[in-house]
Parts: C-alpha cells; structure tokens; sequence
C-alpha cells in the first residue's frame, strides 16, 4: 500500500510539471526574471557592477532579423546578457574613447570570442549568432542576444563568457534541464 501511494505521489508530480501552462508574454516575461523559477543568473560585484543571464524564448524577441540555422532536430537556445551599473549602461560610464570602441567592438562582431555553450557538461558549442543594438545611453542596461544551436532533446546548458573588457572575469552560469523543460512548457497565449 505504502508503495501504491507513493508511486501515485510521483505520477501526480510528473504530471503537475509536465502541463503546458498558458501565458501572455508579460506573465512569460516575469516567470523569465523571477529568480526562483531557474531562468535568472545574476553576478554582481562591490562597485555595483551587475552581470544579468536569462535563458528566454524567442517570441520574446522583437527583432525578427535575428534567428539561427535549425534543423528539426535541432533546437535554438537564447539567452539575453545585461550589463549596468548602478542602474544605468556599463558602456557608457567612464571608459575611454578606444576602451568604449573595443567594447563596442567586441559586442557587436567578436561575441563568438567571448561566448560558449556547453551542454551536458561535455559538448562545446559554438555561438550561432548574436546581436548587440548600442542604445547611448538611453536604457537602463547594455544586452547582448545570444543564438546556439543545440541538438535535441534538452539537457543542462553551461553559458561560458569570456570577460569581453568589463572587468567581470570569466564567468559560468549553469541553467538545470528541469527549469529549460519548465520554460519550454509554456504555451504563449496572444
């Protein structure tokens, strides 16, 4: 009896997070940046210097000139990188005309430099594509769109970035399978 029920405890979970959950794309947008649902990896140092990560959708990209090249059985992994400090653009705040040019730079055509995917602990991915729009100092935040080419079924993504000159040092952040499926079982309701 005992093992009855906890076998109907696991069908009941295994069918709770395998639901397809509706969501309009502000509801999609805020379950991205809640940092309890796994999408989120933040890094942020004493001088307020703050390093955003999110795994995100690609309906939430307004740009439709950015896409990769997928085959069915293939899938397309995006992540967003934010940099800012102190609620305001890291680019524009103190650098030189040749480091904001190199920034620059590097962020707009050199990101598949700086930037890889690994899957699986094991697999190396190259960057499929990426876009960088220098907004001057007009938003809150720099963002970097990243595009990798993963193969299917989803597994654990590691994103590597190189510090492309911010003075963030590598960094790792690990996104768990469990929370990509999560993200993938969202229905997006117009």
């Amino acid at each position: 009896m005992k093992s009855f029920n906890l076998f109907l405890i696991g069908i009941s979970f295994l069918f709770l997070f395998s639901c397809k959950r509706e969501m309009n794309r502000e509801q999609l947008r805020s379950y991205i940046y809640d940092d309890s649902n796994g999408l989120k990896k933040v890094y942020q140092d004493k001088d307020g210097l703050l390093f955003e990560t999110y795994l995100i959708r690609k309906e939430l990209i307004e740009s439709t000139k950015i896409k990769g090249n997928a085959s069915t059985n293939d899938s397309l992994a995006y992540f967003m990188l934010s940099f800012s400090r102190n609620g305001r653009e890291l680019l524009v705040q103190g650098n030189d005309f040749s480091t904001y040019a190199t920034l620059i730079n590097n962020l707009s055509f050199n990101a598949a430099a700086y930037c890889q995917l690994l899957v699986n602990e094991k697999d190396t991915l190259k960057l499929n594509n990426s876009s960088f729009v220098n907004t001057f100092g007009t938003a809150s935040a720099n963002n970097l769109l990243l595009v990798f080419k993963t193969k299917k079924p989803v597994t654990d993504y590691t994103l590597l970035f190189e510090d492309i000159g911010f003075g963030t040092g590598n960094q790792k952040f690990l996104f768990r399978k469990k929370d990509i499926q999560h993200l993938n079982n969202i229905v997006l309701k117009n």
